[in-house]
């Protein structure tokens, strides 16, 4: 399972974008 790394990857994503 890498659920764990989508997450930190979804959350990277939305610290960019901020």
């Amino acid at each position: 399972m890498e659920i764990n790394t989508t997450i930190l990857q979804y959350h990277t994503f939305k610290r960019h974008l901020q």
